[in-house]
């Protein structure tokens, strides 16, 4: 796996070793800091990369942290019982660390990774 390229566009894990953060932890994101119409992007989005170790195989997904937040489905009460946070708390979260925690707790199929 090349992982250099993910450090050239900006990439961030949960550990500061993106190799550790995707191989080790299944997933790394970039947080866009401006729109890009041409792809549908918008600014704050996140591009998030998955690993499936057992299909050594990658997946991604775009997502937005207002979005995430507004899911009725999601049991925030179990998320802030999992991370040991207070709600409040994990909504200041950067979107790819709320991301991390919900796919954490779900399952990266619930989010359409793989």
């Amino acid at each position: 796996m090349n992982i250099s390229k993910y450090y050239k566009q900006g990439f961030e894990g949960v550990d500061i070793d993106l190799e550790t953060s995707l191989c080790e932890y299944g997933l790394i994101w970039k947080e866009y800091k401006y729109s890009l119409k041409k792809r549908g992007v918008v600014k704050g989005e996140i591009l998030a990369v998955s690993y499936n170790e057992v299909t050594n195989s990658t997946d991604y997904g775009y997502y937005r942290k207002d979005e995430l937040l507004s899911e009725t489905w999601i049991d925030w009460e179990a998320i802030s019982s999992y991370t040991g946070m207070k709600y409040c708390d994990i909504a200041m979260l950067p979107a790819g660390q709320l991301l991390y925690n919900l796919i954490s707790y779900y399952g990266k199929q619930e989010f359409g990774l793989n």
